[in-house]
């Protein structure tokens, strides 16, 4: 092979494979709050916490692979992070899984979430909050399929 073909390779496998590579451009707590200023007075959740989300975030969603979407998908991820940190606190660290109905003497009301949740099958976590749903969206969006691995 010539050297040409192996830069073209090298180049081309990766988006071939669905991998992204790269690093990402900056993101940090003061553009999350900026883009979701509701988590910027939420008491109950530490600022290193948040910053130890947008770092797990940064870790996982690659801006070759979200392009243009990167910097939402950021906040959307962070978000739904924050959002269980809160639930759990409050909760006290029980489940956080919808209520599917609910009574109140003769009146009761119910709900069908399977048929919404299972477009999120294995998405785990993300299906329970708004925004994870959102970000689940984003990841359909950008291509989780299969590798090609040469």
């Amino acid at each position: 092979m010539s050297v040409e073909t192996n830069d073209y390779l090298a180049e081309e496998i990766p988006k071939a494979a669905n991998i992204g590579r790269g690093s990402n451009p900056d993101y940090s707590y003061s553009d999350f709050i900026e883009d979701f200023p509701q988590f910027e007075q939420a008491t109950n959740i530490p600022s290193f916490a948040i910053e130890s989300f947008i770092s797990i975030a940064d870790s996982s969603l690659p801006y070759s692979k979200y392009g243009e979407s990167w910097k939402l998908c950021m906040g959307l991820y962070t978000a739904h992070l924050c959002t269980m940190f809160a639930n759990a606190a409050k909760s006290n660290g029980e489940s956080a899984a919808p209520i599917a109905s609910e009574s109140v003497g003769d009146v009761s009301k119910s709900y069908d979430t399977n048929s919404i949740m299972s477009d999120f099958e294995g998405f785990g976590a993300l299906k329970l909050t708004s925004y994870g749903q959102q970000l689940a969206t984003f990841v359909k969006l950008a291509g989780m399929g299969g590798m090609f691995v040469w």
